[in-house]
């Protein structure tokens, strides 16, 4: 009887997910915007090209896609691979040996949303994270209609990162302090909540929730 209750459960479980249906992603960064993962050499067209830089970790989430635990999310570092077409590549290799995987009993479609760096991140692609950070935060969505060998997750930055160039009308006078403040009144930095797809859209407020 044990015998037979255990062939049952492993049968179960390879039913809905197998290893051999791992989803396999590719990530870029959009060409339409430049400041950084890390900046680029050249500037082009008044911006710095964004960079992927190896080991830089990404978070993404699947409404069904699913690890072996059950898990909607898991984690990921880029390998860079080089850039083309002023994008940065880069492919996603899994860091927790739990990585998502294709369902057997849904055929799709399918959603998946991306952060970096690794954030908070849950269903209908709503991310936390904190303002200030030293990296960068940047976020993908896909869409795929039904079960496909590879998924590239274009990067788009949420936030611009401000290099300022400060010049005295005089030699010899020293700055000392900086100011930055917000002309509505919204905090600059603390907690906040974001959605991707508003992000992607620029149809969003940082900090959304403070």
């Amino acid at each position: 009887l044990l015998l037979i209750l255990i062939s049952l459960f492993a049968c179960s479980c390879s039913d809905i997910f197998n290893d051999k249906n791992t989803v396999s992603f590719y990530s870029s960064i959009s060409s339409k915007v430049g400041t950084k993962a890390i900046f680029g050499d050249d500037d082009t067209n008044d911006h710095q090209m964004i960079l992927w830089e190896d080991g830089d970790g990404v978070r993404i989430y699947s409404d069904h896609a699913m690890d072996i635990e059950n898990n909607h999310y898991s984690d990921y570092a880029v390998t860079r691979v080089g850039e083309s077409n002023g994008r940065s590549k880069g492919k996603l290799e899994n860091i927790n040996d739990l990585p998502l995987l294709w369902s057997h009993v849904y055929s799709g479609p399918y959603n998946f949303y991306a952060v970096h760096p690794i954030s908070q991140i849950s269903d209908g692609g709503i991310i936390s994270n904190t303002i200030p950070n030293d990296e960068l935060l940047m976020v993908a969505q896909s869409n795929v209609p039904n079960i496909e060998s590879k998924i590239n997750l274009e990067f788009n930055p949420a936030f611009s990162a401000f290099r300022f160039f400060i010049k005295p009308e005089k030699d010899g006078i020293k700055i000392k302090k900086l100011w930055v403040k917000s002309l509505t009144g919204q905090s600059l930095s603390g907690n906040f909540t974001a959605n991707i797809a508003n992000i992607i859209s620029g149809n969003y407020e940082i900090p959304e929730e403070a």
